[in-house]
């Protein structure tokens, strides 16, 4: 290796690790003071002085006093570096054939001692400057260059993006002959070099980089993976880290410059969308796509399928070796790498929560022997408002026109709506049918009406333009025994909702240090604040009236009464009799309450590695989380709700009465809730790793126990009649109110039933011991397995659900070794993997109780305080166990530029957990279970391409797909509810089916209108019908999964000098929706109050005898009674004609970057700059001929989401100094 033995200086410059050559010139920024320093010290006096000086220095500096007997080398040349100043660059190579030396010398020049000392050598020096180079007679790693203007040499170092040397890489001059290759430490040394010539490094598996030289001795290179890479990947398992060329389980990792460029979304799990094969992120706008953490929703995703019907398929999340409980609190700035664990001889280390698989995600780290490197990543995503042309509303002459022909005073008379919603066209059509204007007068207000189109107010009042500023700065660097890497980020997020705000900062700061010879200690810390508020604007759906305006045409807020659902008659009776404002003026609220949260999150993992003997360690990882979070709420009593509640308390017969409060008139509702999660684990291992049969054969071991707690507190207060100025307010009289308060101005009687004071507390607990063994025989034949007991209170305290472990047994031949292929000179590698193991999915928390967990209620306003059995006592609960085989290849051929993996797998689980009907007499229903089985089968490939590779031009392509069928291969006896058809149709999973997959799409067979226009369906013996429950699930048509079977994405990159464009799809095949049909056929037009607007699909519904044969949509019928006794319009909307493909390709997102050329940086005086610009969410094709986007469909119901932007626009740069 090379040896630097050099002198600490602080500056400016390039230099070695340790040392600093000055380039000379002022400071930046400071040429006032250098102007008046240069004259003062060019004075000749001065110089003079300066002159004497040096050479008195120079002359002292080249002599050397040394006395060593049998000394080696380094140890002289220390000391010559001491005495001297001079560095000594050498290999490790050259001094292996070298001696010991004696030298007995007093103040002799240097050139005297260096003779004696390499007297007799199989190698010379050369001294350059103030460097003396050592070079053998055959040493590839330091290399003479031609003359001609060449300065004295340029060295430096050769890292991956991990920070690790890349040793054997090949370094050259562009237009010349000279070349070199950078030693085991990554270091390289080329003497002699033009000052103004390029260099290029490259090796295999990585990028090429090419820089001008331009006068600098230090270049330093950190190559990026090619796309074509496979061996060189190092994949973690939260346990260890292995070489992807070995490891038998099936792993995947993202492309992580795509990764860090999707400016789109600072969801983790949404920027892996299409990088991972097997990876699903679910899609549409049901239970299934998203869960709610906190106020922010969280990106679902699957990993090889569902696996579970009644608890989480989300897969577990590992951040630096250490369980937590989703990816929210993570910058993507920090992370350094992801790896996805798919099958169990990855994942199986992870016991019971592995069944989901597992992603691992390593935060970034500094490099030892650097110098602080500072670095800036920031960009701006524009996302805008909604896109409201999506959904096909009516507009505002068509819903006019409908409301004219559907209003019936007959069937809804004036009087019978005081407590309803009447829209402003309704109270003109029933002004003029009770004879309060002429028809005339209706007219001309109807006209008005219909000729208003609210949508620029709409886009106006009703969302913000939602945008995202994200930038964190960093710093890393290191000495010999320590590095680290540390890290502030700001991100400000602006929702589309109106006022509200969300601004996150994090502080990161990971250390790695030698704290002993014998001890490496790693210690990662972190801590982010979130600070969100929201004030009280009105809520708007693009199913608004389309008529209604929030201003008039001198921007004075209007009124709109009519909105909450009183008639003008009842309304001022109301406010008559209890004094209380019943007005509403929408866009007036929005300052009437506010929510404010501030949320903090501390992590802190330690890993503590200490040397024991000979390949023996001892490696403890304690990690200690704290989440806290506080949300402060207030509604005042101005506010339109607040008024409404306080009206059903009020106690008013007559409008001469005096109005009894039973709730405060003034202030308001004040809620704090403070929400707490503390999490922390303890693991301790000891490892032994070794090499056998002269480094032949490679073995670690490892066992190990770990520990993990997770406890969570919510407590929330809760007050009426708060003044906030004087943080005061009135006791109320519980008890009375939730016994009801007869007699009310609204009601009968009234019920309040919010505690004062709720506190909720859950502790989830695990116990475990572990084993884990690595045999690598020959260098080509690998043995991994695993094994892991888990006890937790999680699952029943009998023998089967604490003793059952969970293990993993894989191997993998390294074909690609073996003599015989290594004569294939268009196969560079190949091998081949197989792997079974037994994973576990825990139940949710309460499920597996040792007694009964009691309900306390303390306010029933119809049975009073008492106690309810929330679980049962259920000891004999066990986790679901998933047993998968896996068989995989790895290859690699035509000189790496073809690259992948293929892998088949079939997941097989077991003692599925669900529902099951216990005798009702013990005061249940129903407990929860072990009562099924199902399998997860599937095909998954990852290919990586160099298409075209020229001096100045390069195209590479990536490309994951994968596969998966799910079928229910047995389940317990359904309950009767379950087997209804509404069920089967309605529930968000369905039932689970034996030889059905999980959340499948069932629908009514549809036969058509009859001459009344109602919707019929065929029933599975054949028969027609149309009224309500005549079929059951037998008569149903399975028509899918909503679960795509194929997924993947296609990347492509072009790289022309400092250029690249790539670009990004996504593809998800093979799963079912239903579409967006029409839902209003019976009743009042306004029955959805201000979100009364209908689909244009209305216009096209039968309208007399005939049109049977040109439309399948149902009549409308006025009179509910009458449409619910003569049929069942579900049997449309719900019918297999209304179910389509939700297959689609979107380009996710394309990027065109521009890295700033070696001249310029130079002159910014930073070390590198990176410029792009993105954009994104193209829809490229879709399968149904409805104009659909399937990413904002409501798969089981039908309903088309508002997307909340139609394209992202984002730029960004990255920079370092």
């Amino acid at each position: 290796m090379y040896r630097f033995y050099s002198k600490t200086n602080g500056g400016a410059g390039c230099s070695f690790p340790g040392r600093v050559i000055e380039p000379g010139g002022p400071p930046p920024g400071l040429p006032d003071l250098f102007n008046e320093w240069r004259k003062s010290m060019f004075h000749p006096r001065i110089l003079i002085l300066l002159f004497l000086l040096i050479a008195g220095f120079t002359v002292n500096a080249q002599t050397v006093t040394i006395s060593v007997k049998k000394a080696t080398l380094p140890e002289v040349f220390r000391e010559i570096k001491k005495q001297t100043g001079y560095d000594f660059v050498y290999t490790s190579e050259v001094l292996k054939s070298g001696h010991r030396v004696s030298i007995n010398a007093s103040k002799k020049s240097l050139a005297e001692v260096l003779d004696q000392c390499f007297k007799g050598q199989p190698f010379s020096y050369k001294i350059v400057a103030k460097t003396i180079i050592i070079t053998g007679k055959n040493d590839p790693l330091i290399t003479q260059g031609p003359n001609s203007e060449a300065q004295e040499l340029v060295h430096g170092h050769v890292y991956d993006e991990r920070n690790q040397p890349l040793a054997g890489a090949t370094l050259r001059i562009i237009d010349g002959r000279v070349s070199a290759v950078s030693d085991e430490r990554g270091n390289y040394v080329i003497m002699e070099i033009p000052a103004n010539a390029r260099l290029t490094v490259s090796y295999v598996g990585y990028k090429s980089d090419t820089v001008d030289i331009a006068g600098r001795n230090e270049v330093n290179f950190t190559l990026k993976l090619a796309a074509t890479e496979m061996k060189e990947v190092v994949v973690s398992t939260g346990y260890q880290t292995l070489s992807k060329e070995r490891a038998t389980g099936s792993f995947a990792k993202p492309d992580m410059q795509i990764f860090n460029d999707r400016a789109g979304s600072t969801d983790v799990l949404t920027r892996l969308d299409g990088l991972v094969p097997g990876l699903t992120v679910l899609t549409g706008t049901g239970s299934m796509a998203s869960i709610n953490r906190g106020s922010q929703p969280v990106q679902q995703v699957l990993i090889r399928g569902t696996s579970s019907v009644s608890i989480t398929s989300q897969p577990l999340y590992v951040v630096n070796g250490v369980q937590v409980p989703d990816l929210t609190n993570i910058n993507t700035n920090d992370i350094a790498d992801i790896t996805v664990l798919k099958d169990a001889s990855a994942a199986a280390i992870w016991g019971a929560r592995a069944t989901n698989g597992v992603i691992v995600v390593t935060t970034k780290s500094g490099r030892r022997n650097q110098k602080v490197k500072i670095a800036y990543s920031g960009y701006l995503n524009y996302q805008g408002k909604p896109d409201f042309n999506y959904q096909p509303w009516l507009n505002s002459a068509q819903y006019i026109e409908v409301a004219k022909s559907t209003f019936n005073p007959t069937l809804y008379p004036y009087r019978s709506l005081g407590t309803s919603f009447i829209a402003p066209h309704e109270q003109l059509l029933y002004d003029q049918s009770r004879g309060l204007i002429s028809a005339a007068q209706a007219n001309a207000g109807l006209d008005s009406l219909s000729r208003i189109n609210n949508t620029d107010q709409l886009r106006k009042f009703g969302y913000s333009n939602a945008y995202t500023n994200n930038h964190t700065i960093s710093a890393s660097g290191g000495s010999a025994g320590y590095d680290f890497y540390t890290s502030f980020s700001f991100a400000d997020t602006h929702s589309k909702e109106v006022g509200s705000t969300n601004k996150t900062y994090q502080l990161t700061l990971n250390q790695n240090f030698n704290a002993a010879k014998i001890l490496k200690v790693s210690l990662i810390t972190s801590i982010g604040n979130n600070l969100a508020s929201a004030k009280r604007p009105m809520s708007v759906l693009s199913s608004i009236l389309p008529y209604q305006l929030f201003q008039d045409a001198n921007g004075n807020n209007l009124n709109m009464d009519y909105v909450q659902g009183l008639s003008p008659e009842t309304r001022a009776d109301y406010q008559a009799r209890s004094g209380i404002n019943l007005g509403y003026n929408p866009l007036n609220e929005i300052n009437s309450g506010f929510t404010k949260t501030n949320a903090i999150n501390a992590n802190v993992t330690g890993t503590f590695t200490l040397n024991i003997w000979k390949g023996l360690s001892f490696v403890g990882t304690y990690g200690y989380q704290r989440s806290p979070a506080t949300t402060e709420s207030y509604d005042d009593i101005s506010e339109y709700s607040m008024r409404k509640q306080l009206l059903s308390f009020t106690v008013a017969p007559t409008v001469g009465s005096t109005p009894v409060y039973y709730l405060p008139n003034t202030g308001g509702k004040y809620q704090d809730t403070h929400t707490d999660t503390r999490n922390w684990t303890v693991r301790n291992q000891l490892v032994y790793s070794t090499t056998l049969r002269s480094g032949q054969d490679r073995m670690n071991v490892q066992i190990g126990q770990e520990a993990q707690d997770v406890l969570v507190t919510n407590r929330t207060n809760s007050v009426l009649g708060y003044d906030l100025n004087l943080q005061t307010y009135p006791l109320l009289d519980y008890a009375r109110l939730s016994n009801g308060v007869f007699g009310t101005v609204s009601s009968g009687r009234s019920v309040y039933t919010e505690a004062p004071f709720t506190s909720i507390e859950t502790e989830s607990r695990f116990k475990s011991y572990f084993g884990l063994f690595n045999y690598t025989l020959n260098n080509r034949y690998a043995l991994d397995a695993s094994i892991r007991k888990d006890q937790s209170n999680l699952f029943g305290s009998s023998k089967s659900g604490q003793k059952k472990p969970a293990y993993s047994i894989g191997g993998k031949w390294l074909m690609g070794q073996e003599a015989f292929i290594k004569q294939l000179t268009w196969l560079n590698d190949l091998g081949l993997r197989a792997t079974y193991g037994v994973t576990g999915n825990s139940p949710y928390i309460g499920a597996a109780a040792l007694q009964d967990i009691l309900f306390a209620d303390d306010i029933n306003a119809n049975t009073g305080a008492g106690y309810s059995i929330a679980n049962p006592a259920n000891i004999g609960l066990s986790w679901e166990s998933t047993h998968t085989v896996n068989i995989g290849v790895d290859f690699a051929i035509l000189n790496n530029r073809i690259s992948g993996s293929i892998d088949v797998y079939n997941k097989h689980t077991t003692d599925l957990l669900g529902n099951q009907p216990v005798n009702p007499l013990v005061g249940i229903t129903s407990t929860t279970g072990n009562i099924g089985s199902l399998t997860n089968k599937g095909i998954e490939v990852s290919l990586r391409a160099i298409a075209l590779n020229f001096t100045d031009f390069k195209w590479s392509v990536g490309a994951t797909f994968a596969y998966n069928r799910n079928k229910v291969d047995s389940y317990a006896d359904l309950l009767p509810f379950q087997l209804t058809d509404t069920y089967r149709i309605q529930s968000p999973t369905g039932a689970p089916l034996p030889g059905y997959g999980l959340n499948p799409l069932f629908a009514y067979r549809f036969a058509g209108l009859d001459n009344l226009g109602d919707p019929q369906i065929k029933l599975a013996d054949g028969k027609i019908v149309k009224t309500y429950g005549a079929a059951s699930a037998k008569d149903l048509v399975y028509m899918g999964s909503q679960i795509p079977k194929f997924n993947g994405g296609i990347s492509n990159s072009f790289e022309y000098k400092g250029f690249t464009l790539s670009t990004n799809l996504i593809y998800n095949l093979g799963a079912v929706m239903r579409r967006d049909v029409n839902q209003f056929y019976t009743g009042r037009l306004t029955n959805g109050g201000f979100y009364s607007n209908i689909t244009t699909a209305f216009l096209d519904r039968w309208q007399k005898p005939g049109d049977e044969a040109v439309t399948n949509i149902p009549s409308y019928v006025a009179d509910p009674f009458t449409d619910f006794t003569r049929r069942y319009t579900a049997y449309y909307t719900m019918a297999d004609i209304n179910v389509v493909s939700a297959s689609y390709i979107k380009l996710r997102d394309v990027t065109l970057a521009y890295n700033l050329p070696a001249k310029t940086i130079q002159s910014l005086k930073i070390s590198s700059a990176r410029i792009y610009l993105q954009t994104g969410n193209f829809m490229i094709w879709k399968a149904n001929k409805y104009n659909i986007d399937p990413e904002y469909q409501d798969f089981r119901s039908g309903g088309r989401g508002l997307p909340p932007y139609k394209h992202n626009f984002a730029i960004g740069i990255n920079a370092s100094f």
